[in-house]
């Protein structure tokens, strides 16, 4: 079921599309220098190419919702609980001593996103 959006969401929807370019480059498994510049470890090959396929996929998803001010309220959920478990994920390995600070900040994106998505949700029923 597709729902029309208000200007602020859909220019958050938007901007996801170049957003996850960015994270895109940083789990592109060529793409070494991202990955040290926020102490993020080396990822198998296999499952980079696998991630970056999906925020690829994710990324372009957003911003096609945006661009046509039409969201899809399954394409969102899903988006959401991948963000949520990807900045929970990240935050339970910095508690354990596996990753830095640093990679946390960056983290702390998708949780930002995650949250602004299910208030979304949460609020259109």
């Amino acid at each position: 079921m597709e729902q029309i959006l208000g200007p602020k969401m859909r220019w958050l929807l938007v901007a996801g599309g170049p957003i996850n370019l960015g994270f895109l480059a940083m789990f592109a498994p060529p793409a070494v220098a991202p990955r040290r510049a926020v102490d993020f470890p080396e990822p198998p090959v296999f499952i980079s190419w696998i991630l970056a396929a999906w925020i690829f996929a994710f990324g372009v998803a957003y911003f096609w919702m945006g661009w046509t001010f039409r969201m899809s309220r399954p394409m969102l959920a899903v988006g959401a609980t991948g963000k949520a478990a990807f900045g929970l994920g990240v935050i339970a390995l910095l508690l354990t001593g596996e990753l830095s600070v640093l990679t946390t900040l960056v983290a702390v994106s998708d949780l930002v996103l995650a949250a602004i998505f299910f208030g979304w949700l949460l609020r259109r029923g």
